[in-house]
């Protein structure tokens, strides 16, 4: 993560969402012919792990944040729905939608926690990158309390 100040303002990058906007983009680019497919999916893979990389590692941070900040003590052993939901209520945001979070975090499990029974890789569309990476990037937006910017 790098925080930039100007005047007042933090502006935050972090590299691993930067990352996900990037393969997300290069996946977007991209035909979905058979030739192309292998990396097409490649892209599509890194765009929706390092999505959720880029939310867990920026939750962290806000964890972090709210502790220096006096707030009380998160437990360790919450759960991570239970942790983002305690840090949006701690910044005033909306409640998290708990049907969109399962299923993103099913695409994401798709990948980390391959069904042992399937013989080929689940093949992942550019609309479940998309999917994954907005939720991912609101969800940052919503809990840390920086402005966070993408680059290219």
């Amino acid at each position: 993560m790098r925080a930039n100040r100007r005047g007042a303002v933090i502006i935050t990058y972090l590299t691993v969402l930067d990352d996900a906007y990037f393969f997300l983009n290069q996946a977007k680019g991209r035909p979905d012919v058979p030739s192309i497919r292998p990396l097409l999916q490649r892209y599509i893979r890194a765009c929706i792990l390092s999505s959720w990389i880029a939310l867990e590692e920026t939750l962290d941070y806000a964890i972090d944040d709210l502790k220096k900040s006096g707030t009380p003590a998160m437990l360790p052993n919450r759960s991570l729905r239970d942790k983002i939901q305690a840090v949006l209520e701690l910044r005033g945001a909306a409640r998290l939608d708990s049907a969109l979070f399962n299923e993103t975090r099913a695409i994401r499990n798709s990948l980390v926690h391959p069904t042992k029974n399937t013989s080929e890789d689940t093949l992942l569309t550019v609309e479940q990158a998309t999917k994954v990476f907005d939720f991912c990037y609101q969800l940052i937006r919503a809990i840390y309390p920086y402005n966070v910017t993408l680059r290219n």
